[in-house]
């Protein structure tokens, strides 16, 4: 298993929130699922 841990920061509100992605280092879509998670994370703040 591993374990990717996020934080990120509202803009709106001024808080931060920690987010954890957590997987198995064998899941054939790995590489799929990191870059995902990564880019939801850092677009949080984006316009909805």
């Amino acid at each position: 298993m591993v374990r990717f841990d996020y934080m990120i920061h509202d803009l709106i509100d001024g808080q931060s929130y920690y987010i954890t992605l957590i997987t198995s280092l064998w899941n054939p879509h790995i590489h799929d699922i990191i870059t995902e998670f990564q880019r939801i994370a850092n677009g949080y703040n984006d316009p909805k």
